[in-house]
């Protein structure tokens, strides 16, 4: 019970700390279109206004200080609104603009995040009417485009293997394949919740519950309890399931993003792989992110600290005595995730993960000290 308290302790302030040290304000700043009497346009940023004069920073001209006497036509856009940016060389970015300076413009996109702009590559910004299918330079759909899932990736919950802080949306349903043999489905139970369920090489089903939320503009915060068992391999002394529950926080979006957690790892007594006394005496750590970097291609890695039990027999009462103790062996993977357009099932696009797995052994007292093999897995729209 200590154990348990000191886990939620410990993930509420580490929670509270992330958020205030990475959150993005979710503000965006007010943008206007003014026409002086002398035929000058100006279209930006509205920087200051009051009864006597508007100070705004301009796409072109930077920041220009007009007397409203000498105004002919003032607009302000409503505020929070969806603007496409163009900038560069052709580049198109959709989003929230959230913060202009003299030296960038920064835009919350929906499908990339914060993007920084130089403010001298602004070449002109268009307000998004509606649920405007605008797709930006790297060809994320965005706003309207997001319920069709087409470019963008369509199982944001999990990296390559361990599960991310994002949940599907209501009834939305998932297949998730790995490495031939893996096989599984998470679906979005209700708003916020998620369910995950399959089985790892036919014989070790899992189970995965997780509630995820956006706790503020792009951060995500997730609790969870998930579990694994081993049946064919299981005793009539042995308890076949391991697990535990877990909580997760991420910076970003589904796109891109880096996420850390905890978790309190429980071992059952089992003769595969396992052999656990109940809850670990140390708590297991997690880091993982996602970077698009192309309109199909991210880059994608998740690590984990995780502690292992390890029986020692002492001998001296009849026939022995068992004690556990408990040394972190590192787990991960990294690679790429594509987007695929098209997929099982009929659906419209799907994504395929490559990369390469590892576990090292920190117990130098053993023999096998580290492993690494390629991995490779893919989900699409099951529903």
């Amino acid at each position: 019970m200590k154990k348990m308290v000191l886990f939620t302790v410990l993930i509420l302030f580490s929670g509270v700390m992330f958020c205030q040290a990475f959150s993005v304000s979710g503000d965006s700043v007010t943008m206007c279109i003014a026409k002086t009497r002398e035929g000058t346009q100006l279209r930006g940023k509205l920087a200051y206004e009051n009864t006597e004069q508007i100070i705004i920073i301009d796409v072109v001209l930077g920041e220009v200080t007009l007397q409203k006497k000498n105004v002919d036509y003032f607009e302000k856009m409503e505020p929070n609104s969806i603007y496409e940016i163009e900038y560069g060389n052709n580049n198109r970015v959709t989003g929230k603009i959230v913060s202009i300076d003299k030296n960038r413009w920064r835009v919350n996109s929906k499908s990339l995040g914060i993007v920084e702009i130089k403010s001298t590559e602004v070449k002109d910004f268009f307000q998004v009417k509606g649920e405007s299918k605008v797709k930006d330079n790297l060809g994320s759909a965005t706003e309207g485009e997001e319920e069709s899932g087409e470019l963008t990736n369509i199982d944001p919950g999990r990296y390559f293997l361990g599960t991310a802080p994002f949940a599907l949306k209501k009834n939305k349903c998932i297949f998730q394949n790995t490495e031939i043999l893996g096989n599984g489905l998470s679906y979005g139970l209700f708003k916020n919740f998620t369910i995950s369920a399959g089985g790892f090489y036919f014989w070790v089903p899992y189970l995965n519950l997780k509630y995820a939320t956006e706790v503020m503009n792009n951060v995500h915060f997730s609790l969870g309890l998930a579990g694994y068992g081993w049946p064919i391999f299981s005793t009539n002394n042995s308890s076949p399931v391991s697990g535990g529950p877990y909580a997760q926080i991420a910076l970003g979006n589904a796109e891109s993003n880096f996420s850390v957690g905890a978790y309190y790892p429980y071992y059952g007594k089992t003769s595969f792989f396992v052999e656990g006394n109940g809850f670990a005496d140390e708590f297991g750590f997690s880091a993982a992110g996602i970077k698009r970097i192309d309109k199909r291609i991210s880059l994608m890695a998740e690590d984990f600290f995780m502690p292992y039990p390890q029986q020692t027999r002492v001998y001296g009462y009849y026939p022995y005595t068992v004690t556990y103790s408990y040394y972190y062996i590192n787990m991960g993977a990294a690679g790429v995730k594509i987007l695929l357009s098209g997929g099982l099932f009929g659906s419209s696009n799907s994504v395929l993960n490559i990369g390469m797995f590892w576990i090292v052994n920190s117990n130098f007292s053993r023999n096998n000290n580290w492993l690494a093999f390629p991995i490779i897995s893919y989900a699409a729209n099951f529903r």
